[in-house]
C-alpha cells in the first residue's frame, strides 16, 4: 500500500499568453494526491488499484469561468452598458481573468501485470475519471477539449537478454462529447475528443 501527495507547481508565466490566460499568462500545475494498492495474487499476477484527486480549482487559469469575461468593461460596453461598472481584472490575461472553467477530478486505476515466463510480460490497465467541463464552460475549451473519461491501455515486455529489454504500450481513450450550453454573445460550442498513443522503450541495464 501507498499514498503521495505533490504540492503545487509554481511556473513561469507563459509570456506569449499574457493576454489569453488568467493572471498574464500564469500556467501552474494543481495540486494532487493519492493512494493505492498493490497485491501479487500468484507469483505470476500482480493487481493494482489507484485514487487519485486533482485539485484545478486552486488554479484560476484553468478554474475560472468564460463567464468571467462579462465583467470586463470592453466587454460591459460592447453589450451597451456602462464600463465603469466593471473591473479590468476580468479582462483576458488578468487576475480574474476567464478561464477554463474546470473543476476538481477525481481519477480511477486498476491494472494487472502477469509474467507469461522468463521472456514475456504482459500488462492492461483501465483509467476512469469524470470529464471536469462544465456545460456551459465549452466555450474557451475549444483550446482543451479534456473531456474524455475512459481509458485503455495495453502492454508488454520482451527480455530480449539479460541484460536487455523492449517494452511496447497502447493507450485508446475513447471519444466523449460535450454539447455546450448557449454563450451569450457567442453562441453554442460542442467538443469532443479520443485520443490514441503508442509507445515503444528499449533498456539496457549496466
Amino acid at each position: 500500500m501507498g499514498a503521495y501527495y505533490s504540492s503545487r507547481t509554481w511556473m513561469q508565466e507563459l509570456e506569449e499568453y499574457e493576454g489569453l490566460f488568467a493572471e498574464e499568462g500564469d500556467f501552474d500545475i494543481p495540486e494532487n494526491f493519492g493512494i493505492g494498492i498493490a497485491i501479487k495474487a500468484t507469483p505470476e499476477l500482480t493487481i493494482a488499484a489507484d485514487i487519485v484527486h486533482i485539485n484545478y480549482s486552486s488554479i484560476d487559469s484553468i478554474a475560472n469561468s468564460v463567464y468571467n469575461f462579462y465583467s470586463c468593461p470592453g466587454v460591459i460596453a460592447m453589450g451597451g452598458g456602462d464600463p465603469r461598472t466593471g473591473n479590468p481584472s476580468y479582462c483576458l490575461g488578468g487576475s480574474n481573468g476567464p478561464g477554463f472553467g474546470w473543476e476538481d477530478q477525481t481519477v480511477f486505476k486498476l491494472g494487472v501485470q502477469y509474467v507469461v515466463n522468463n521472456e514475456w510480460t504482459v500488462r492492461a490497465g483501465w483509467n476512469y475519471a469524470e470529464q471536469p467541463i462544465p456545460e456551459k464552460e465549452t466555450l474557451f475549451n475549444h483550446l482543451a477539449p479534456g473531456v474524455v473519461e475512459h481509458h485503455l491501455t495495453l502492454g508488454a515486455t520482451w527480455n530480449l537478454a539479460k541484460d536487455q529489454e523492449l517494452t511496447f504500450a497502447y493507450m485508446h481513450a475513447f471519444e466523449k462529447e460535450v454539447e455546450g450550453k448557449y454563450t451569450p454573445g457567442f453562441g453554442t460550442a460542442d467538443i469532443k475528443m479520443y485520443q490514441d498513443s503508442f509507445g515503444v522503450q528499449y533498456s539496457w541495464k549496466m
